[in-house]
């Protein structure tokens, strides 16, 4: 569905532009995250990103998005330990499966 996946795309974008221009917004983004997993009962943080990207039936571009949006979200961690607590999770979320064939 073309219109919902632009919006996908978007949100993602302004969900990484937010993380990555401040500390405050990295931390705004990492919680508005969490709280959107407790809402939809996702069992792992990042879970639906995870799947996403595994999601051999979904569209090349959102794939992309969501692994454009993942390293950004990585990268502008304000510090060593907030970066390495969510590589944690997200490979605890199994990001590394569908990134083994890349």
């Amino acid at each position: 569905d073309a219109p919902r996946a632009a919006t996908r795309a978007a949100v993602l974008e302004l969900l990484a532009v937010v993380a990555a221009h401040s500390p405050a917004g990295h931390a705004a983004v990492v919680a508005a995250l969490h709280y959107f997993r407790a809402a939809t009962g996702e069992g792992a943080a990042f879970e639906g990103l995870v799947q996403a990207v595994g999601d051999a039936t979904a569209a090349t571009a959102l794939r992309r998005d969501v692994l454009l949006f993942v390293n950004t979200l990585v990268n502008a961690a304000p510090d060593l330990a907030d970066r390495a607590e969510l590589r944690a999770q997200l490979h605890s979320a199994g990001l590394g499966r569908p990134l083994a064939g890349v």
